[in-house]
């Protein structure tokens, strides 16, 4: 910034929406440091805090967690913790909805048609509605007995075949069937008579049994014959069916080896990580998540590349529900799947860039969200985002790329933990957040909230490590984010909470935010030196105090501290007020002008706001420095 010696001028910056970068001298108008900042309205706010979620704890880490809510406004938090998957209580004591699970699986749940689909990897796939936790699919019935016998209508001599199914009928699931052995009809006045029917069902949604006949002599169908309550086990057949109604064919049970990621597609239940079938990917029948084709025409999708499919996303061409993708990553490879125009067809998008971690995964507008090995990236319109050259970026436009390429600074991901990472999309504050272990530390306690608003990341560091994390709902049905602990506490955050955390212990601790603005100088006169004299700073009205700190000449060990306070100029005073909300609502729009003079000299400067008391918030709202130039400094 040129101008006449010893004349004034100032350097501002108007809005706050600035987002953090990493780059070595940034120039722009980003912080090179932030932590526990957002930055909403153009201003820039301490981050909401967090309180515990379950007033009890459960009996050990929480390994993951899923959300299940239902048409009624019914809420439940389902954890797993070792061999065990809860339904959890806020209150008291929590409750059991299956045990005997291998300790170390982890589970994920999608909903569908008032159901969770669960996950729950080599143990299997579940479906519990909030009272019956049961198998994913049915296999068909396993035991049938039809002979002739005397007292019905069946008077040609015919040979008959019968077969049964299992039917749900509250999910409206009918088994594929078992058929009996073939019996002939002699005679007047003669029943197919059926005894062995199954009495019980391993899906416990199974509430009936049909039953159908089928005509082998004329070449005939299996028809529908009638519908019984499971535990009917004997059945007399008394006339050949006028119905059309046949059998499924297709509706066979999931294959053995479980599952890890879900997703829906083209109203499909579609699954990968299964312990037996690592790279593939199947497809459930249409709008019947329970049903998969034990046929050899069943849809399935094998996964070219290296190493086991770490994970899957469902994305919109054109935030369109009509056209979904899904995108079926490996860690170094992506690839994509669609049926455009009942073409299906699977295209590989990257053989370089993958997902590190199916919890990575979210979706926004139809966009698919994921960590890759070397950030965070998108895929849009089934393409990976690239630049103005056509190469693919990672958000933020490589703000934050060193953490992944730059061995040894302060703030590398852990290498060896990064599959273990995990994200939630906060609808609320439009952020994706996810959160890594850094450096040498397996911990998460790191999260990296990346804006939309500002189109580039905030750090947050919380007082409690997490395990795994996804969005709910609170009673009043506004989204929040929860995560798990090691010592079995949910921990919850949202625009709802105080701005202040609770540490292991429930303890209530400040939350230390601060922010850096970038150096300033004159990159067209190295030899040139500043005076920096008044720092002029905005913010909302509030109780704390504000302490900037002004460093220079690159060295953030030659700083001197300021301190600012905004108290509120119209103290006792209501404009328009209604007296029904004195003393419940505020409005936060009053700003204050706070002013201190730096009065150094240097060739560059750079200044931070800290601020870490209980439930305060630094709400900065602008910032203007008044300096003069100096001549060169050798003459």
């Amino acid at each position: 910034m040129g101008m006449p010696l010893n004349l004034r001028a100032t350097k501002k910056v108007k809005r706050f929406n600035l987002p953090l970068s990493y780059r070595i001298y940034e120039r722009r108008m980003k912080l090179i440091e932030a932590r526990n900042v957002i930055s909403t309205q153009d201003r820039l706010d301490t981050r909401f805090g967090t309180s515990r979620f379950n007033a009890v704890a459960l009996d050990g880490p929480i390994l993951s967690l899923s959300s299940f809510v239902k048409t009624d406004g019914t809420i439940y938090q389902i954890a797993k913790v070792g061999t065990v998957l809860y339904s959890v209580s806020t209150t008291g004591a929590h409750t059991s909805i299956k045990t005997g699970l291998t300790s170390t699986t982890k589970h994920r749940g999608i909903t569908e048609n008032d159901r969770h689909i669960i996950a729950i990897e080599s143990d299997g796939l579940f479906s519990w509605d909030g009272t019956t936790f049961t198998q994913l699919g049915q296999a068909a019935p396993a035991t049938l007995t039809a002979t002739i016998a005397a007292g019905g209508s069946l008077t040609t001599a015919k040979v008959y075949q019968a077969a049964v199914t299992y039917y749900a009928s509250g999910v409206g699931f009918e088994s594929n069937a078992i058929s009996s052995e073939t019996v002939t009809t002699a005679g007047a006045n003669l029943r197919v008579a059926l005894t062995n029917i199954p009495a019980t069902a391993a899906n416990a949604l199974v509430d009936k049994i049909r039953i159908y006949l089928k005509n082998v002599t004329d070449d005939g169908e299996f028809l529908y014959i009638t519908e019984q309550n499971l535990g009917t086990t004997s059945y007399n057949i008394d006339s050949a069916s006028t119905s059309t109604e046949t059998p499924p064919i297709n509706n066979g049970a999931p294959l053995a080896g479980g599952g890890k990621y879900l997703g829906f597609f083209n109203s499909r239940l579609v699954y990968s990580g299964s312990g037996s079938f690592k790279n593939d990917v199947f497809f459930s029948e249409e709008d019947l998540p329970d049903a998969f084709n034990p046929n050899d025409d069943q849809k399935t999708l094998v996964i070219p590349g290296q190493g086991d499919v770490t994970g899957l996303g469902v994305g919109l061409y054109g935030d369109s529900h009509l056209d979904p993708f899904v995108c079926i990553f490996k860690r170094k490879s992506t690839h994509i799947y669609s049926e455009l125009g009942g073409e299906p067809k699977l295209t590989q998008l990257s053989s370089e860039i993958g997902c590190v971690s199916h919890d990575t995964i979210q979706i926004k507008n139809g966009a698919v969200y994921f960590l890759s090995e070397d950030g965070w990236r998108a895929i849009v319109d089934g393409r990976i985002i690239r630049d103005e050259q056509g190469d693919p970026i990672t958000l933020g436009m490589g703000d934050l790329d060193d953490i992944f390429s730059n061995p040894g600074f302060a703030y590398e991901i852990n290498r060896s933990t990064i599959s273990g990472a995990f994200s939630v999309y906060y609808p609320t504050l439009d952020q994706y957040m996810t959160w890594v272990g850094e450096g040498s530390n397996s911990a998460f306690t790191k999260c990296y909230a990346y804006e939309f608003q500002t189109r580039g990341f905030k750090a947050h560091e919380f007082p409690t490590v997490a395990t795994c994390a996804c969005l709910t709902e609170d009673s009043t049905r506004r989204p929040i984010v929860i995560w798990g602990t090691s010592n079995g506490f949910i921990i919850k955050h949202s625009v709802n909470e105080s701005r202040s955390d609770r540490d292991n212990d429930n303890i209530e601790t400040s939350i230390d935010a601060f922010a850096v603005l970038p150096w300033g100088s004159d990159d067209d006169d190295f030899d040139a030196s500043y005076n920096f004299r008044e720092l002029i700073l905005r913010s909302v009205v509030n109780t704390g105090t504000i302490t900037v700190k002004t460093f220079l000449n690159f060295n953030f060990a030659n700083l001197a501290d300021l301190t600012f306070t905004f108290p509120d100029p119209n103290s006792g005073f209501i404009l328009d007020l209604s007296q029904l909300d004195v003393g419940v609502f505020g409005d936060e729009r009053s700003i204050v002008t706070s002013r201190a003079d730096i009065n150094r000299v240097g060739e560059s400067l750079s200044i931070g706001v800290y601020q870490n008391e209980l439930n305060t918030n630094i709400a900065l709202v602008s910032l203007q420095l008044d300096l003069s130039k100096n001549g060169n400094r050798n003459l």
